[in-house]
């Protein structure tokens, strides 16, 4: 049965995963459509894939996306503990209620995850196929280390979007320019203090720094 609730076209869906937390998904598309599941990097929301999944969409596809536990609108878990496998039956579980294989696209985390349920010996994966993005089986431990970096370098937040566009900037200087006001409301969320902050629990750098 697939535990998807319905809402209007401009809400996110909820996927209940197979401890009890909420999802969210968005999906366009033709509901007969054959499925693309995108899964977003470490850090990131399902945002990342608007562009391609909308024009994806308009080519035939059924496109699918979603907020990992603990990113965007998905909920954190409440005692701040995540593990690298409840990632994985997150990502098995949703793939499987689908209305059929889905092609998997994961970049950065995603594909990572995309693997290590392609690569279990006991279980089929629920997916047809799989495409990397941004990442391979292996990867280079300074490059991990300075993306660490800077998600841990503003844990004050920023005061408005203009400061936080100036540190994507400098972070990613190859990008040319700044992040734009409207792609930066999907990556940040307004504290009770008036302060901006990445949209993703904090907690999450943990799951890197132990299990990673």
């Amino acid at each position: 049965m697939d535990s998807i609730t319905r809402h209007a076209a401009s809400q996110p869906q909820h996927f209940i995963a197979p401890d009890g937390l909420s999802l969210a998904v968005e999906r366009c598309g033709a509901a007969a459509a054959p499925v693309l599941l995108f899964a977003h990097g470490f850090g990131q929301t399902r945002q990342a894939w608007r562009g391609a999944t909308h024009k994806l969409a308009a080519a035939g596809w059924q496109c699918v996306s979603f907020d990992a536990r603990g990113h965007g609108d998905s909920e954190r878990v409440a005692d701040g503990r995540y593990h690298l496998a409840q990632f994985i039956e997150d990502l098995r579980a949703l793939a499987s209620a689908q209305p059929s294989p889905p092609v998997l696209i994961g970049a950065s985390m995603g594909g990572l995850l995309g693997i290590a349920v392609a690569g279990d010996a006991q279980r089929p994966a629920p997916f047809s196929a799989l495409a990397l993005v941004d990442i391979t089986p292996r990867w280079e431990a300074a490059g991990v280390a300075r993306i660490l970096d800077f998600m841990r370098a503003y844990p004050q937040g920023f005061a408005d979007y203009d400061a936080a566009a100036v540190a994507v900037a400098a972070y990613l200087p190859q990008r040319g320019g700044r992040k734009g006001e409207e792609r930066l409301r999907a990556l940040l969320r307004r504290g009770a203090d008036g302060r901006l902050r990445w949209h993703w629990d904090p907690a999450l750098l943990d799951v890197v720094e132990n299990e990673g």
